[in-house]
């Protein structure tokens, strides 16, 4: 996008300070696996709270207007994502649902997540590529990929792969993009 349109402007938000701190180290991360050219335009980029950046409440006309033009689009969860905190099925599907049904109540249905993201996981896991893919997202991020395992798909150019959750439910149920 930046390449083709130099004027878009990118702001990374996250819903906690500290999260943005986060996001922003991961970006910083992220960009050194990028072409010179295409890094450069975000090396700049911190993120901040959605407070913050928007200077306003998500009760707010204004940030429900950016949400209805597609401005701003909820990942994961919306505001929260489960980590290890919720380490069953059952935790993890009860955070989804919380999350997308106070989206659906507060942004209405248009603003239900498409990708979902994982900022700082402690290990991957199958049932969460799984759960991402049969809940309806489209695509899945994540960090902290071992430095070996990163290293290896960086000389193999396989950064980006389509991750199948599940040997025992079908492929075009359980593929997700990541």
């Amino acid at each position: 996008v930046l390449a083709d349109r130099p004027e878009t402007r990118v702001a990374l938000a996250a819903p906690t300070g500290k999260a943005a701190q986060r996001l922003t180290e991961s970006i910083r991360d992220a960009l050194n696996a990028l072409p010179d050219a295409l890094a450069e335009p975000l090396r700049s980029s911190e993120a901040v709270t959605l407070h913050r950046l928007l200077g306003a409440h998500p009760e707010r006309a204004g940030f429900r207007r950016l949400v209805a033009e597609k401005r701003i689009e909820f990942v994961d969860n919306g505001w929260c994502q489960h980590d290890m905190g919720c380490t069953t099925i059952d935790s993890m599907l009860s955070n989804w649902q919380e999350g997308h049904t106070w989206l659906k109540e507060n942004f209405g249905a248009e603003a239900r997540p498409r990708v979902g993201w994982s900022l700082d996981p402690f290990g991957l896991s199958a049932t969460q590529a799984t759960l991402q893919s049969l809940l309806g997202m489209e695509a899945w991020f994540f960090t902290r990929v071992p430095k070996t395992t990163l290293a290896t798909m960086k000389a193999d150019r396989t950064l980006e792969f389509i991750w199948r959750g599940s040997g025992s439910l079908p492929a075009n149920k359980t593929e997700i993009f990541c």
